[in-house]
Formats: structure tokens, C-alpha cells, sequence
């Protein structure tokens, strides 16, 4: 008998079995249900709610969803990091541009001066403010990385300029705003 349970033959008659399968559709048909009131309840005067008692089940078998992607709205700013070098003789260039004069106007294609999307990624994580902390290492970083990539045109400090673009309502020009994210020296 206790061989009987661990054989194939028993599982596939229960598989094949009607009530199993009414009893299996039931508590998928249950699931999704649950899915989509949780859903719903996390959007704001909905009206809908899901007990404190089903939160637990919920969680376990992870059905916890939220509307996060564009919650509560999309972002109302965008922008371009300027990385702004200070040489040795005192001129100021881009490394971002290869060691250009530092032009705080928007690039043409902001994605051009970026090498991956990971890069992309990094820096705007960068901004957000639970993300200061990371800024002082980043822009250490960028200086030593450019000062050993260019040994004739080293630079004795970095700052981190944000040129931010608030997004605004059609037919009105942008406002674009110059914050310093962060300086480093060597």
C-alpha cells in the first residue's frame, strides 16, 4: 500500500479523475478572482477591498500585484547628467563628450553619450534621493576611470551636473533647471 501512492498509476487516475479536476478549476478560478479584486482594491476610491484575513494566502502563493508602473502618474521630469571636468590648468570639459568644452545644452540624442542600457539605468537610479549615498563613489569613479584612460589630459576634479526638463503641458517650452548632483577632487 505505501508503494501504491508513490506510483505513477495512482497519480495519473487521480489526474484523470473528474472531481480532482472540478476541485483543481475551482481554486485557479479562485486565484484569478483573488488576483483581480487585489488588483482593484489597489487603485485609489475604488471601493473594493480584500480582508486582512486573505493577505496571508495572498502573499504565500504571491498574487500580490500593484498598478506601481506609472503609479501614480508618469514622470514629470527628464533630463541629461553633464560631467563636467576641471583640468589641471584650470579649463573646464566634458568627459561624457570625450574632453569637449562643456556644453549644457541638450544633445541631440541624450542616449548617444550613454555606453549600455545598464549604464542608462545607473545613472538615472543616481538621481532619486534613497540614492545619495552613491554619488561621492560614481563620481570618484568616473575620475579615475578618465584620468587613466587619458594620461595627457588628466582632471583634478569631477562634478555631476543634472540639467533637469520639467514636462509640460503641450505647447509650453520646457523649463530646464542646472542642479549639481555631486563634486568630487583628487
Amino acid at each position: 500500500m505505501n508503494g501504491y501512492l508513490f506510483s505513477f498509476s495512482f497519480w495519473k487516475r487521480v489526474g484523470e479523475s473528474y472531481y480532482f479536476r472540478v476541485i483543481k478549476n475551482s481554486f485557479l478560478f479562485f486565484c484569478v478572482a483573488l488576483c483581480c479584486i487585489w488588483n482593484i482594491s489597489t487603485v485609489k476610491n475604488s471601493g473594493i477591498g480584500v480582508s486582512q484575513s486573505v493577505a496571508p494566502f495572498v502573499y504565500a502563493l504571491r498574487l500580490d500585484q500593484s498598478w506601481g508602473m506609472f503609479a501614480p502618474t508618469v514622470l514629470k521630469e527628464d533630463g541629461w547628467l553633464v560631467m563636467e571636468g576641471t583640468t589641471f590648468d584650470k579649463k573646464k570639459i566634458d568627459i561624457n563628450r570625450e574632453g569637449a568644452a562643456v556644453n549644457y545644452s541638450k544633445p541631440h540624442c541624450v542616449l548617444d553619450y550613454i555606453k549600455s542600457d545598464r549604464q542608462r539605468k545607473y545613472q538615472e537610479n543616481l538621481l532619486f534621493e534613497c540614492n545619495r549615498f552613491i554619488r561621492p563613489f560614481y563620481c570618484t569613479y568616473l575620475l579615475n576611470a578618465w584620468n587613466e584612460q587619458h594620461p595627457n589630459k588628466k582632471i583634478s576634479s569631477l562634478q555631476l551636473v543634472y540639467m533637469k526638463e520639467v514636462t509640460m503641458p503641450p505647447f509650453q517650452k520646457p523649463k530646464i533647471s542646472k542642479e549639481s548632483v555631486c563634486a568630487c577632487s583628487k
